[in-house]
């Protein structure tokens, strides 16, 4: 038995390479949508969000000197819930003495 004509064997390869190209231009237009404008503004004003209390939250744990709260505010992405937890805390809220 002899095997099928090659130029129908390459006629198969370039719809199948054809094919793949298309799947691979589908993949790479859904990677490319963009969220819906509702979601993206949510997700913008959280980041400002996070990154004010963050930041006060930092300054003030460096200013203390308290090295455990800056590296637990720094590494965590908590929607402000910890920098506002620390920032908030009652003993925390005076400012520490300065010695002349």
């Amino acid at each position: 038995m002899w095997p099928k004509d090659p130029g129908s064997r390459l006629q198969d390869k370039d719809t199948e390479i054809e094919q793949l190209k298309e799947k691979l231009a589908d993949i790479k237009a859904s990677r490319r949508r963009k969220l819906p404008r509702p979601l993206r503004r949510l997700l913008i004003a959280l980041v400002i969000w996070e990154t004010a209390w963050k930041g006060a939250a930092l300054w003030r744990a460096a200013r203390r000197g308290q090295i455990g709260w800056f590296i637990a505010i720094l590494f965590s992405n908590t929607a402000g819930a910890l920098p506002i937890t620390y920032l908030m805390r009652g003993e925390d809220n005076r400012e520490p003495e300065s010695n002349p």
